[in-house]
């Protein structure tokens, strides 16, 4: 009977201290880029011709990933929608755009179960342009769902350190370098 109240009370504490955890994680990383705005912008703006050839989020991380476009070719309205099985099925759309200023997009996952935002920030620095990559994940009520939030920021902190130095890579390289 002692056992049983104090695995109760253990769940009972596991329970509360998840209700305590942030229900959101927001995981903010940023990169001087000595290239222009109007450089960068076709770069984040188009999932097709830009992302492509940044996103830690493609073929480079699942071979297998299916990728389909739709919407405008780029900015506002632009889509992506990708299945894979390591990553699993999604998609993304391109809400705002404004070559000044960069892109706010929304992400689903899991048939829409899953749903995330995040923006690329375009601001003048005097090595060029800062560009930071910002994205929020409300991992809603569940108290045992917030548990997971650490693990993630720091697998989405990655993945964006690791998108930012391929783009800044992607920016500064001479055309026809390559």
């Amino acid at each position: 009977m002692h056992v049983l109240l104090w695995l109760a009370g253990l769940a009972a504490a596991v329970v509360l201290v998840g209700f305590l955890l942030p229900r959101k994680v927001v995981v903010t990383r940023s990169a001087v880029v000595a290239a222009g705005r109007d450089t960068l912008f076709p770069l984040v703006a188009s999932f097709k011709r830009g992302w492509t050839r940044w996103s830690p989020f493609g073929a480079q991380r699942d071979p297998t990933v299916e990728m389909v476009y739709s919407g405008a070719d780029h900015g506002e309205g632009a889509v992506q929608r990708w299945t894979s099985q390591k990553m699993g099925n999604g998609q993304m759309t391109i809400v705002a755009a404004d070559p000044e200023r960069g892109v706010v997009y929304d992400l689903q996952m899991a048939g829409g179960k899953f749903r995330s935002g995040g923006k690329i920030d375009l601001a003048p620095d005097p090595g060029g342009t800062k560009v930071t990559w910002s994205g929020t994940i409300d991992l809603g009520p569940n108290p045992l769902a917030h548990y997971l939030g650490r693990m993630i920021r720091t697998g989405m902190g990655q993945a964006f350190d690791e998108g930012l130095s391929t783009l800044k890579r992607e920016a500064e390289e001479p055309i026809g370098s390559a």
